[in-house]
């Protein structure tokens, strides 16, 4: 007996995203590179669809999505014009007691889609330091970044099966220093991981960091200005007649006022 799938966006029986999910899939809106970055490019807006395809990613082990997510990702690499050379593919890894209990770690996932897409080894060379998890922070307290330490290169391929389960030790593991690297992520809120990423990795000698992500998250919109009962006040005294009298009265009153005495 084999067991079927479900959309991760509507529930449907069949593919993890069916083609109507798919179609309301929204193209991430243009936002500001992350400090210390060469370029970021990301895939989707985090609403909507978008949301549930990342939801049902590190939630509902719809690990499935990532080989079309990581190809769609790779895609827009290759069409993002700010994007230089690129020496190797890595990833911001989630905490270690994120991957104990998902079994996986999302970032990696998509990192090996995308190396393999782009024909670029895909190292780990980052180690998150243990800390608070960034899921269900404000805005605000994702600014306070995890701190991220950079692996030596030259250490054998991390846990886990994929596209770069083939690669040897000592095969396409370039030197950090002067290196172009790729840090793939799963969503871009503050920018604070990707900059905390690139920051150790620069830190340890590699030349650019550019950083590529499922989905960026929009700031959310300021409330409209209460409105100014000041300005209400002077904008109902400028619109009755004679308002603009520049002895401050209201002329065509006076005028009427002194037709009726002289009557």
């Amino acid at each position: 007996m084999f067991l079927g799938t479900t959309c991760v966006a509507c529930g449907a029986p069949g593919d993890l995203l069916c083609a109507a999910c798919g179609d309301q899939l929204q193209a991430a809106t243009p936002f500001v590179c992350p400090a210390g970055l060469a370029s970021c490019t990301a895939l989707l807006d985090y609403r909507g669809v978008g949301r549930d395809l990342v939801v049902g990613l590190k939630y509902r082990n719809a690990r499935g999505v990532t080989a079309r997510a990581g190809a769609a990702l790779a895609i827009a690499l290759r069409q993002a014009p700010d994007l230089g050379p690129i020496d190797v593919v890595t990833w911001a890894p989630t905490s270690t007691a994120r991957r104990r209990a998902r079994g996986f770690d999302q970032a990696e996932l998509l990192a090996q889609v995308v190396g393999l897409r782009l024909a670029r080894p895909v190292v780990p060379l980052l180690h998150r330091v243990a800390g608070p998890p960034q899921t269900g922070h404000t805005r605000a307290e994702r600014a306070h970044a995890p701190a991220f330490t950079a692996t030596a290169p030259g250490g054998g391929p991390s846990p886990g099966r994929g596209p770069r389960a083939g690669l040897r030790r000592g095969r396409h593991r370039p030197e950090l220093a002067a290196a172009h690297v790729l840090v793939v992520d799963d969503v871009l809120t503050t920018g604070a991981t990707l900059t905390a990423a690139a920051r150790a990795l620069t830190g340890q000698g590699a030349r650019t960091v550019h950083g590529a992500v499922l989905a960026h998250t929009r700031p959310p919109t300021p409330p409209a200005p209460a409105p100014d009962p000041t300005r209400m006040v002077r904008a109902a005294h400028s619109a009755r007649p004679g308002a603009q009298d520049p002895q401050g009265g209201f002329a065509a009153d006076r005028q009427r006022e002194q037709r009726q005495a002289e009557l």
